[in-house]
């Protein structure tokens, strides 16, 4: 089954992207409209507190998968790993939680929102082949359906309860039927028919040359850096909480998820092309990497100085208009939409990392990143406020974006040009056998 081109790739996966990213924007609207901002900050915690863990603890398997050209593991192997590294996430979320002081209907929030990502880091799984055989359509029409079935079970449930654990616990459910009823069957349709192409050219896919236990390994620092990455993002929404109140990072929230349309139409994008850079390294194209990664980052700061410019001319009225003029601040949503464009300019030259198997480094710059937000935050936020807080997340990303530059340049400065140095060896350079040849697609 031949996967789609460059062009339709991005058109399908922002579709999704953007429906996705609006209902789920729109679902702390729902939230801001039935309850007080208070209502809001308790569900940013839950999102807060959980996405860390089940970003470090799920291995972003769907990173490994996408750029597994080779097939080194089996897909038995990523689901297995999937399900231990899900009921582990679980698990800390819940003491993580207790550890913070959540109790009642806060800790149940909590624990519900984790059962919801569990589902979600399952079908990211997935994802992960799908981008690898370059079918984002299929990916997009998860995220469609995850958008409307998990509204519907949210939103609904809300307007008829009130009741935000009840709100969360509706969300799960929609992204649950998703899963059994979108994702699996598309995902087994797929493996079956490289499975025969394979056969057909007589290669066994079913062989590999290497381990879950050296899967685990292998992705062990994309997983950490994910979770480095999103706690980063998530150090002023802590810093809003425990100095200014859970009000305060209702209002904070709010904004800071509007600001990160910017990130979610660049990430669009790099989910498009990360396997074709993937493939690019693989054939040591110095040039052609070089260009699709400049690309890329035009692309997102492009995006980010037109969201910045339409944030100051009409995002009062529009935050009052869905939200109410309880959340309206110029100031801060400005100032974290200039913020959101520097997370996007790290995030992208982070794919080109990722694509150059340079996982620790990648890590090594979400750590300096976090260290960065870390340090402002607590100078900025008891300072300044909630702008403090908006200002902490550009500024520490900015940090990594030129310590991620730097490492792209290096790295690129040793590959070959024009396609015609020798191939990228992901089997050897990591401890692993060399895999048995790929199937043609």
């Amino acid at each position: 089954m031949q996967g789609l081109s460059l062009r339709r790739n991005f058109a399908w996966i922002f579709a999704g992207n953007v429906v996705y990213f609006a209902v789920q924007w729109l679902l702390i609207v729902a939230v801001a409209r039935v309850g007080a901002p208070a209502m809001v900050g308790q569900y940013a915690l839950a999102l807060a507190l959980s996405a860390p863990v089940f970003m470090t603890v799920g291995l972003n398997l769907r990173v490994v998968r996408v750029t597994d050209v080779r097939r080194i593991w089996t897909p038995r192997q990523y689901s297995r790993l999937r399900v231990l590294s899900n009921l582990a996430a679980v698990a800390i979320t819940l003491l993580v939680g207790g550890l913070v002081g959540l109790r009642g209907t806060a800790f149940l929030v909590l624990a519900l929102v984790a059962l919801s990502k569990s589902t979600e880091a399952t079908s990211q799984v997935l994802y992960g082949y799908f981008q690898l055989r370059e079918r984002l359509d299929l990916v997009s029409r998860s995220l469609l359906l995850r958008a409307a079935l998990g509204a519907v079970g949210f939103v609904g449930v809300l307007l008829v309860t009130t009741e935000l654990a009840a709100a969360c616990a509706g969300l799960g459910a929609g992204w649950f039927t998703v899963y059994l009823l979108h994702d699996r069957p598309r995902y087994r349709k797929l493996l079956e028919s490289e499975r025969e192409a394979a056969l057909h050219d007589g290669y066994d896919p079913d062989q590999h040359a290497s381990t879950l236990k050296a899967l685990a390994f292998k992705a062990a620092p994309l997983g950490v850096d994910a979770g480095v990455r999103s706690l980063a993002t998530n150090v002023p929404r802590f810093g809003v909480q425990f100095l200014l109140g859970t009000a305060a990072l209702g209002v904070f929230t709010a904004l800071a998820t509007l600001a990160q349309l910017v990130a979610m139409i660049t990430g669009s994008f790099a989910d498009s092309i990360v396997g074709r850079l993937a493939k690019l390294v693989s054939k040591d194209d110095r040039s052609g990497f070089l260009r699709l990664l400049g690309l890329l980052v035009g692309f997102g700061l492009g995006v980010a100085l037109l969201a910045s410019a339409a944030t100051w001319l009409v995002g009062d009225f529009f935050v009052s208009l869905l939200l109410g003029s309880e959340y309206v601040n110029r100031t801060v949503l400005v100032l974290l939409m200039i913020g959101s464009g520097m997370i996007t300019f790290q995030r992208s030259l982070s794919r080109g990392l990722q694509a150059l198997h340079r996982y620790t480094g990648t890590l090594v710059v979400d750590c300096v990143t976090l260290g960065a937000t870390v340090v402002l935050a607590l100078v900025l936020i008891p300072a300044y406020g909630l702008p403090g807080a908006a200002i902490t997340l550009g500024a520490g990303f900015g940090v990594g974006s030129c310590l991620a530059l730097v490492l792209i340049l290096r790295s690129a400065a040793a590959m070959g040009s024009g396609g015609h140095g020798r191939p990228h060896d992901e089997g050897t350079s990591y401890g692993v056998e060399k895999a048995s040849p790929a199937p043609t697609e």
